[in-house]
């Protein structure tokens, strides 16, 4: 069955009310015509089924739901408050002391850890 965004959006949201009510959240919107010109559709799956499987890692951006409707596939997920990891790389440039280095790495290999743990990431597939 199918539901507008807008019924499926406020039934999530009331759904994650209570102890969640004061959390922002972000909503990531794929155009379903899209997955399927650029035969993302396993691409797009691997995603989900990783997100899922990695909500026992605090170092991953947690995902609280997938849904779709006729056009598109909505995750909501975490917010990230300064967004992409990329993107915030870009803003800050050069500005990195060692410290931050030293914490960011930690936070990246123990993401890398858990992903390899679970043979989500391994020698084979980086090569």
């Amino acid at each position: 069955k199918y539901y507008s965004f807008k019924q499926k959006k406020q039934n999530i949201l009331s759904g994650l009310s209570g102890q969640y009510s004061n959390r922002l959240y972000a909503l990531k919107t794929i155009r379903k015509h899209r997955i399927f010109e650029n035969d993302e559709y396993e691409c797009i799956r691997n995603e989900r089924d990783i997100l899922i499987l990695s909500r026992q890692c605090s170092f991953i951006y947690q995902i609280h739901a997938v849904f779709h409707d006729l056009e598109r596939v909505y995750f909501l997920l975490e917010y990230a408050p300064c967004g992409c990891f990329y993107r915030f790389l870009y803003r800050v440039g050069k500005g990195f002391n060692e410290e931050c280095i030293q914490w960011f790495s930690g936070q990246i290999l123990c993401a890398l850890r858990f992903l390899h743990s679970k043979l989500i990431v391994t020698r084979k597939n980086l090569v």
